[in-house]
């Protein structure tokens, strides 16, 4: 998944429908966009593509830089890597065109999955005294898939926040990444979903990693218990996990 942001404006992509985080589209924001939003490479292959495009009236520079990617709590740490190399790494696009960049990798598959993230900034021209230009960078997610099998394993834990607010969290025990789509949380004395979020910003639980959501509860809603969890992601059909709720 691609991440957009702008100053004083950041543009989190999936979480408006279900229906667009399950069918990834290209993602834009302003005028470019680039596709596909999520660049794996599998195993043995070394040089993968993707497509930036420029839709709007004037040419933009930009700017590629690639990055180790791992997980600590809820932050991303990204870490400048030369496993991989982007060409071109600078390059002008004019209005309506497209620009093809190869990303090669430097570093042979291994038995575990690598994941990276790839930034792509926009460098503005300079505006006159009374213009303001707004630069644009782009998050785009790499994977490099392992030459081993391997799955995603989540174990789920949920506790009271502050407030009326349920947070879950998540352990990702498997040796490759998943992508939550939706969560929907049901406690056994109601009827229906009592929390439902569609995720935006950063999906991701990459391996060996935890990732947190809050989930708003109704008004009332007794402690303790259990709840039934209900999980989309990019793994397939829906999950289901029965959690124990802590008061």
């Amino acid at each position: 998944m691609a991440v957009f942001s702008r100053s004083r404006r950041r543009l989190l992509l999936g979480g408006a429908a279900v229906a667009g985080l399950l069918r990834p589209a290209p993602s834009q924001a302003g005028a470019l966009s680039v596709n596909p939003v999520l660049v794996t490479f599998r195993p043995g292959q070394t040089m993968a593509t993707f497509e930036v495009a420029n839709r709007g009236g004037t040419p933009t520079a930009t700017q590629i830089r690639l990055f180790a990617w791992s997980q600590n709590g809820d932050e991303d740490v990204l870490t400048p890597t030369t496993d991989l190399l982007a060409s071109p790494p600078l390059f002008d696009i004019k209005a309506d065109e497209e620009q093809i960049v190869r990303l090669v990798q430097r570093r042979p598959s291994e038995r575990l999955e690598r994941t990276y993230r790839l930034i792509l900034d926009e460098i503005p021209q300079a505006g006159g005294a009374r213009e303001i230009v707004v630069a644009l960078r782009i998050s785009l997610p790499v994977i490099v898939a392992g030459t081993s099998p391997a799955s995603p394993d989540l174990t789920w834990r949920a506790e009271r926040g502050q407030g009326n607010q349920l947070i879950l969290a998540a352990r990702n025990a498997g040796r490759r990444h998943i992508r939550v789509n939706l969560l929907e949380a049901l406690l056994p004395q109601q009827r229906g979903a009592v929390a439902a979020k569609a995720i935006s910003g950063n999906p991701f639980v990459l391996a060996g990693a935890e990732r947190r959501w809050s989930l708003a509860l109704p008004a009332g809603a007794s402690p303790g218990g259990t709840l039934r969890l209900r999980m989309q992601s990019d793994t397939g059909s829906p999950s289901e996990f029965t959690v124990p709720l802590s008061s």
